[in-house]
């Protein structure tokens, strides 16, 4: 992965230090990585986006626009995957499609360097709960880079079996479809979210028959 410099944790090497700043380093590497697309697209390092530019970007975006297009969604939970979405990126480095990594092979790098980076902190774990690592990797990478791709290539999801008919359900899994429903990400097509968890079994068993 090209970066702009080594990267910050370096600085620490031989010191003893506590597991907040130690991550704090870690975290900063994000501001060395290049977002590696933009390269492969021959823009120079000079003008070359960082992957935290990125996510302070992206969250920026959602703070500005959240109000207008989806006022429905839970503004903290919304800003938090927007700041939080590439952490993994940390160690895994930005993968594109053009490296040709599996999905499932980029969403395991990425949860097991998330885990490497906040494991150590108050409340980690060092024996990642693999649970809550498929929740990271496929609700914060793979289920939103689907939804949005179906979105984009197709238009807007007419309503609740319609989304699940068109996405790629090894990327939004039913672990993930229930965090999307507890989000509210559905209220916009005229849900009540209890009445989509009473459903929740036949909705996710129509996605899987078509």
């Amino acid at each position: 992965m090209e970066t702009k410099a080594s990267a910050p944790i370096s600085l620490l090497a031989g010191e003893q230090t506590s597991a907040w700043i130690t991550a704090y380093y870690e975290i900063n590497q994000l501001k060395q990585l290049y977002r590696q697309g933009w390269l492969q697209r021959g823009i120079p390092e000079s003008l070359c986006e960082s992957v935290a530019e990125h996510s302070f970007s992206m969250a920026l975006l959602a703070l500005l626009l959240m109000d207008q297009v989806s006022p429905e969604l839970d503004r903290q939970q919304v800003l938090l995957m927007a700041l939080i979405h590439d952490l993994g990126e940390i160690y895994a480095g930005d993968f594109t499609p053009q490296d040709g990594v599996p999905s499932d092979e980029k969403h395991a790098l990425e949860a097991k360097a998330f885990q490497q980076v906040f494991g150590e902190l108050p409340g980690g774990q060092r024996e990642p709960d693999r649970e809550q690592l498929d929740a990271i990797a496929h609700i914060v990478v793979g289920a939103a880079e689907a939804i949005s791709r179906e979105r984009d290539e197709k238009g807007k999801y007419e309503n609740i079996f319609d989304f699940v008919s068109r996405v790629d359900l090894r990327a939004v899994n039913k672990r993930a479809l229930e965090a999307l429903i507890g989000a509210g990400a559905f209220d916009s097509l005229g849900y009540k979210r209890a009445e989509l968890r009473a459903s929740f079994d036949r909705i996710a068993q129509f996605g899987q028959s078509t």
